[in-house]
Order: C-alpha cells, then sequence, then structure tokens
C-alpha cells in the first residue's frame, strides 16, 4: 500500500542486504565510460561527485538500471544505439492534515488518469500529473502549474480547504521511464523493458517497484551462463531489520523508557528489529535520544546510524532519503543539528 510505503528506506533496506551478502556500494557514482575489451562490456570509469577521486570497476557483467539514465549507458556501449524509452513527468504534494485520514482516496479524472490521495506519516499524500517531459531529468521540479493542477483536481473528490497551497510541506518530481511509442503517456504500458546488447550490457527499464524482485530474477536469470549460475534460488529472503513493528516497539519502550511511544513506533516502522543497535549507543550516550525536531519522532541515533550504516554523507542525504522531516517540511528545523551529528 502506498501509504505504508517508504521507497527510500525500502531501496536502502536492499542496498543493505547486498552489502551483508558481500556487495560494495558506492554512492554519489556516476559512470563517466563503460570499459570494453573486444567489443564486450567488462566495466565502468567513473567519478567521485564529492571527493573528485576516480573509481575503476571490472565486472564479469554490467547491468545497466540506471532509470532515465538508461540510453545515456546504453550509448556509451554503442554510439549508434536508437533511443527505447521516453519520459512522462509526474509531481505529487505533500500536505499538512488537521484531522487523520484512514482511507485511500482514487478519483477518475478524464481522458483517462486518476488522482491519488493517501494518508502517509501523518500527512496526506496527493497526485499525481502526467505529462511528457523532455529534457534532462536532474533539472525536473514542481512548477506552480504543477501545484494548481493537483489542487483544481482534488475538488472533483475532496472537500474544499484540505489541499490548499498554504497546507503543503512540501512537493516533489519524478519521471517515469515508458518504451517508445505513439500513445499518450497516461495510458502508455507501465512494463519492465529489459534488452541485451552484442556489447553484454543488460539495459533494465520502467517496471514498477513492487515487483522489483521479479525484476531482479528476470535479469540474473539472462546471465546465468555468463556467471556461471547452475541454481537460481528463488526462494523470497527478508530484508535486514525484517519483523513485526508492533512486537519491536513494545520492546523498545521496555529498553528506553526514555523515548516517546511515537518515535518507538517510528523506528520499529522504519529500521524493524535493527532499530535495538540503531539505539545501543544511546546507553553510553542519552543525548541521541533526543528529537531532532520538536515534536518530531526522529531522534540524533538515526543521524549516526546513517552515517555508519546507511552510506549517509550529507544532510540532505538523512532529512530527505533516511527520514521523513524533509518532506514533512521539518527539514529547515533539523539541519543545523543533523550537519553537526554528521562532522
Amino acid at each position: 500500500m502506498d501509504d505504508e510505503t517508504n521507497d527510500a528506506r525500502m531501496t536502502i533496506a536492499v542496498a543493505r542486504a547486498a552489502a551483508h551478502a558481500g556487495a560494495r556500494i558506492a554512492t554519489r557514482a556516476e559512470v563517466r565510460a563503460l570499459r570494453l575489451r573486444g567489443g564486450r562490456v567488462v566495466g565502468a570509469e567513473c567519478a567521485d561527485l564529492l571527493g573528485g577521486t576516480g573509481l575503476e570497476i571490472t565486472a564479469t557483467c554490467v547491468v545497466n538500471a540506471t532509470g532515465p539514465w538508461v540510453d545515456d549507458l546504453r550509448r556509451m556501449a554503442d554510439p549508434a544505439a536508437p533511443r527505447s524509452l521516453r519520459f512522462a513527468k509526474g509531481a505529487h504534494l505533500i500536505v499538512r492534515l488537521d484531522e487523520p485520514w484512514e482511507a485511500a482516496l482514487t478519483t477518475p479524472l478524464e481522458g483517462g488518469r486518476v488522482q491519488f490521495a493517501n494518508p502517509w506519516e501523518g500527512a496526506l499524500l496527493v497526485g499525481t500529473t502526467d505529462e511528457p517531459f523532455e529534457g534532462d531529468p536532474r533539472d525536473l521540479e514542481v512548477t506552480a502549474t504543477d501545484i494548481e493542477q493537483i489542487v483544481r483536481e482534488s475538488r472533483v473528490s475532496i472537500e474544499p480547504g484540505v489541499v490548499e497551497p498554504h497546507r503543503i510541506l512540501s512537493s516533489f518530481a519524478g519521471v517515469r521511464v515508458l518504451p517508445q511509442g505513439d500513445t499518450e503517456t497516461a495510458s502508455a504500458r507501465r512494463e519492465t523493458v529489459i534488452e541485451r546488447s552484442e556489447s553484454g550490457l543488460l539495459s533494465i527499464a520502467g517496471g514498477k517497484f513492487t515487483t522489483f524482485r521479479r525484476i531482479a530474477l528476470d535479469a540474473l536469470e539472462r546471465l546465468r551462463d555468463d556467471l556461471d549460475l547452475h541454481l537460481l534460488d528463488r526462494a523470497p529472503l527478508p530484508l535486514p531489520g525484517a519483523a513485526d513493528p508492533g512486537v519491536v516497539a513494545e520492546r523498545l519502550l521496555g529498553d528506553h523508557p526514555a523515548i516517546s511511544s511515537a518515535t518507538a513506533a517510528h523506528l520499529a516502522r522504519f529500521h524493524g528489529s535493527e532499530a535495538f543497535d540503531l539505539l545501543a549507543p544511546a546507553r553510553e550516550d542519552p543525548g541521541l535520544l533526543e528529537p531532532l525536531a520538536a515534536g518530531a519522532p526522529e531522534i540524533a541515533a538515526q543521524v549516526r546510524w546513517a552515517r555508519e550504516q546507511e552510506w549517509a554523507l550529507t544532510a540532505d542525504d538523512v532529512l530527505a532519503r533516511r527520514t521523513t522531516l524533509a518532506a514533512l517540511g521539518r527539514g529547515d528545523e533539523a539541519r543545523t543539528r543533523v550537519e553537526g551529528l554528521l562532522r
């Protein structure tokens, strides 16, 4: 369910699972060129965008799962590779609620589109727009026109006063990666496109967040011979920290009576059983139990954990991609504290 999902936390959990299995994780690394030998892709030349150092990667297989940059990577292997994808921009608003919502709302709109209004972290997540996008995805932003459209369309089914500009806590936009075609982006196929080029580069684009495990298995199936995989284990494995959040929260309150019930519930949902390890240093340093913003469930211990266990390098990493502080309009309030904890 969208109202229970935090895609950033899920992505981090997957990366941590990979690291536990022996993978090396490199954040803020940009591919500058693919390494080729005899016409086959055998690695990549990368650059650390923060430190400026180079990183050379040698690999038996290279998987290109770079979202809107998939075609850019394909052309590094084959400059003549045709464009295979197009983009659709989707903008969303996170709106302050005075009273809790207990259900999600889907509203049909003209042209076959729908608008969603989902309760999320005590606020309301509303969207999305759907329009063709041309240009660099790094330049994507929510415009005044996007906001006006979402507010206007919300009034089809939501009473006036709930979704209003002055109630917006934050906004965000992304691009959907779609196969090339002539249909409107709103009605385009939301399917996974997997291609293996003559260079051996395996490119994956599209699909849905809810099927990422199946997409990964499909990719491995295509690489079985290259990786000498005689047996592909399809049994689902739990991600790090997977546990009943109610049980975890109850134990956290027993172990750390100084934290609030809201913080215990938050840690249980965001970190699962790993919350016990996250809070362990607080036995020696009680200051780690202090909130990062007044009344917020996030605490200082999460910043240390994000730095040491989740590859957080900057305040924005913590505020926008490890916690919900930025999404819920608390980022500016917590920034100075987070920056100090990251030093």
